[in-house]
């Protein structure tokens, strides 16, 4: 992605403490995969961004896959 300043040094981070995002007045941010993508919020901004919600869907199932594989949870 052309301007992109993603940085990818976790190690460098300091771990967060407690819930990202305080549980007040049901600000609950969506928990799974079919969550985010049924949100009209994301929806609306995936659509503004041209996002392919397949294609996202996909890439996030793959990733969450990985992650289990490497963990040793599938």
């Amino acid at each position: 992605m052309i301007g992109c300043a993603m940085s990818t040094d976790y190690k460098s981070r300091p771990a967060p403490k407690g819930p990202a995002m305080p549980r007040k007045a049901g600000l609950v941010p969506p928990r799974t995969i079919d969550d985010m993508l049924s949100d009209q919020l994301i929806r609306t901004i995936m659509k503004a961004d041209r996002v392919d919600p397949r294609e996202l869907e996909a890439t996030l199932r793959r990733v969450a896959r990985n992650l289990a594989r490497r963990r040793g949870d599938a």
